[in-house]
């Protein structure tokens, strides 16, 4: 607590003009606190010595006399006049390490021992009840001084809340109310509409989209977010908000999606956004719109497991397990669901890539959306992938080769009662001279608004799949998102090689929920519609 302490006052850099009376005097309550622990836990601290001290001077009136015993039997002058006995247990004390003579006390009347017991056990009780003050003294001053730096260091916060809570409370959240919890904070946001009372049913969701990583990844994440925030059955569902992230990691609040809104709202530090969420926003679930590795793992964490707001789909440690490839395809391996021949390298000059079955597979373990994906078919092309590859990455999959053959989306939403409902299937057409999809077969560059734009490629839902291979991709399906712990649903990339063999390539437990993705496709093709 001690150490601790002023390097917490520090980061929370109260304003000069702030009183810090209270934070002084919780400090020196907190640094008295432990001085008096130590006084009594110490059996070598001067404290004894006065404790000592005391309990002589005070002796003559309330015992019977007694006498003081040197450690080598002599006494001393008595007051008393008693006989002097050897000590069987001498007292040792040193004080900054000088060594004093060992003094005992020695009773000298036949009603000694019952008050020395007296003694002892009042001594012992006062001596725990002075470590339990002390220690209550400690405690109450840190507990001072940290209000103090999370309380007056930031009225206009702690008044913002009050606000709100005592609205909570009394059940009378209006407009007004929110209003006046926005003039408080210390960063004030356009006026919330809730002059109607939320429909029974209706929820608030948060869309949080954007990227701490790339504008790459964020110009994705925003185009997705608008297609979503656009899909004719959202506003039925759900009261929308949105908050975006970009890449010099300030949040931002804006009416929509669209880049003029996000450019004209302030942007926030994290923890003004967190008190905003929580205080005045208050969403019923995150819906989340960010693909890249933090925006996957990190950010459903701070929703999920900081502000207690669920999350539509994967929990944030599936989430990291699964955007790892190389270890997501090794549980799912132990679970019994087959995949390509893998090596995991960390440099380029790794000397297992020579022994490489050629063609095969290259691609960074830990991006999306094909970012340093090739298919090779030399030795030289295998080196030059690699090493572009681990500019993106620290390490790199090289994988086997499974030629067309078909490419399948396989995807499982789970129901109320916890069984699983595959869906039909989404199928992406490859062929001998187009044999995997890129980063071309799935973006195209920015539009003349500067928003990316996604490219047109074959698909087909509902795939053409006969009985037996539909019922081993939902067999392999089922084990991956079992061995990965999915939630809500998954899904799954499949290669089918020309002889009817079913390799799994990735997890994509990631969705948009727009009009086009695929899972949306596919329960479109069922009574679920929406999975949201």
């Amino acid at each position: 607590f001690f150490f601790d302490l002023p390097s917490f006052v520090l980061m929370q850099s109260p304003s000069s003009s702030t009183p810090r009376l209270p934070l002084i005097v919780g400090f020196v309550l907190a640094a008295a606190g432990g001085v008096c622990i130590g006084l009594s836990l110490s059996p070598t601290a001067p404290g004894n010595a006065v404790l000592y001290a005391l309990t002589t001077a005070t002796a003559p009136p309330l015992v019977a006399p007694r006498s003081l015993v040197l450690r080598d039997g002599s006494a001393p002058a008595s007051p008393s006049g008693g006989a002097a006995l050897r000590a069987p247990r001498p007292l040792h004390s040193t004080v900054s390490n000088v060594e004093l003579p060992a003094l005992e006390l020695r009773p000298d009347s036949p009603s000694s021992p019952t008050t020395a017991y007296l003694l002892q056990v009042g001594s012992t009780a006062l001596a725990w009840a002075s470590v339990l003050f002390a220690t209550a003294l400690s405690i109450f001053g840190y507990r001072t001084a940290v209000q103090w730096a999370m309380g007056n260091g930031r009225p206009s916060c702690n008044a913002a809340v009050s606000t709100v809570a005592m609205a909570a409370t009394t059940g009378k959240t209006t407009s007004a109310t929110v209003e006046k919890a926005q003039s408080q904070s210390p960063n004030p946001q356009p006026p919330v509409d809730t002059t109607a009372a939320t429909p029974p049913g209706t929820r608030k969701a948060m869309h949080v989209f954007g990227s701490t990583k790339d504008e790459y990844y964020s110009a994705i994440s925003v185009y997705y977010a608008k297609e979503a925030a656009e899909a004719s059955w959202m506003p039925k569902t759900y009261i929308n908000q949105f908050a975006c992230v970009s890449p010099d990691l300030m949040w931002r609040f804006p009416q929509s999606p669209n880049k003029a809104d996000v450019e004209a709202a302030k942007p926030h530090t994290l923890a003004e956004a967190m008190d905003y969420i929580r205080d005045v926003l208050q969403p019923d679930v995150m819906i989340p719109h960010m693909y890249c590795p933090p925006g996957m793992t990190t950010y459903r964490a701070l929703f999920e497991q900081c502000l207690n707001v669920p999350v539509v789909g994967c929990d944030p440690d599936c989430m990291s397990l699964t955007t790892d490839k190389f270890q997501s395809q090794a549980v799912c391996q132990a679970y019994g669901v087959t995949i390509p021949v893998t090596t995991l390298v960390e440099k380029a000059d790794d000397p297992r890539l020579p022994s490489v079955t050629l063609p095969a597979i290259v691609k960074p373990c830990c991006e999306d959306n094909s970012i340093g994906l090739a298919l090779v078919h030399s030795t030289e092309e295998l080196y030059k992938a690699v090493e572009h590859a681990l500019t993106t990455d620290t390490r790199v999959v090289v994988q086997q080769y499974i030629p067309p053959g078909r490419e399948i989306r396989v995807g499982l939403v789970e129901l109320p009662d916890g069984t699983l409902q595959t869906l039909p299937k989404y199928e992406y057409f490859v062929s001998p001279e187009d044999p995997i999809r890129t980063m071309a077969h799935k973006y195209t560059d920015k539009d003349d608004q500067g928003e990316l734009k996604l490219a047109t490629s074959q698909r087909k839902c509902p795939a053409d799949v006969d009985p037996e291979l539909e019922a081993e991709l939902d067999r392999q399906a089922k084990l991956a998102h079992k061995a990965l712990k999915h939630r809500d649903y998954s899904l799954f990339d499949f290669r089918v090689d020309p002889q009817g063999n079913v390799y799994l390539l990735e997890a994509c437990p990631y969705v948009s929920f727009t009009p086009g993705c695929p899972l949306m496709v596919m329960t479109d093709h069922t009574d679920l519609k929406c999975p949201v």
